[in-house]
């Protein structure tokens, strides 16, 4: 068999591979996948997300990698966890507001993320992230009910375990979460939480830090260090 060339047997390389190639198939699984094996390998799984140019020989190489690392998931536990992401991506679906529609009286919320530009007396400058325009907030009634993932006016020791649930719970509020990655580097990431996993996995964090490219993290739960959020920092002990 040639290298260059994809097996037309399906499964001669065997259920790894055979699980890899699906995975490489979505987003979620290249983000799993460059988890465990760094994330210099992330523009050539790209690649095959676009074109399938891998052939089955260096799956099976890809898979061998994925494997021997003790403590990391296996194939089969991505696979798990990619079907856990696409039983939530199809049970909730969302759709944006209308604005012609708006009628008087309507019960809305205005959630917003943005950087600030510049502090006035009153007011704040800001720039929202999603919708790539600045705007302002007038008044310090409306400033103060919002949520900040820098300012905090306590600190509180928890356990690893406490550290997680106030992660996984910390929906639609923005945040800081300091971690270790997989080289055993710390980062400090500030941004919001997209995909909350069990207690002892990997929640998929927003950086909201990154101006262009690829925006998420995986956070794992083990190795959190701190996290700030609706103005405490929590610190593990």
């Amino acid at each position: 068999m040639r290298a260059n060339k994809k097996s037309t047997q399906p499964g001669i390389w065997g259920p790894k591979v055979d699980i890899l190639r699906e995975a490489l198939k979505t987003q979620d699984g290249i983000d799993l996948i460059c988890e465990q094996t760094g994330e210099g390998i992330r523009e050539t799984l790209n690649e095959y997300n676009k074109k399938e140019s891998l052939s089955d020989i260096e799956l099976f190489v890809l898979a061998t990698v994925v494997d021997i690392e003790s403590g990391r998931p296996r194939p089969r536990t991505i696979k798990r966890r990619l079907k856990m992401n696409k039983k939530t991506d199809t049970e909730r679906v969302k759709h944006n507001v209308v604005a012609s529609k708006v009628k008087k009286d309507d019960l809305m919320a205005f959630v917003y993320y943005a950087k600030v530009k510049e502090t006035k007396p009153n007011r704040l400058e800001l720039h929202n992230l999603d919708a790539d325009m600045d705007f302002g907030v007038d008044g310090n009634r409306l400033i103060e009910c919002s949520c900040s993932a820098d300012q905090y006016h306590e600190e509180i020791k928890v356990t690893k375990t406490k550290a997680a649930e106030l992660l996984i719970s910390s929906h639609n509020r923005p945040l800081t979460v300091c971690f270790e990655k997989q080289d055993g580097e710390e980062r400090v990431l500030r941004g919001r939480l997209i995909t909350p996993e069990p207690l002892l996995g990997r929640s998929k964090v927003e950086d909201l830090d990154v101006t262009g490219g690829h925006r998420m993290r995986l956070v794992d739960h083990r190795t959190i260090k701190h996290l700030i959020v609706d103005g405490v920092k929590y610190i593990v002990k």
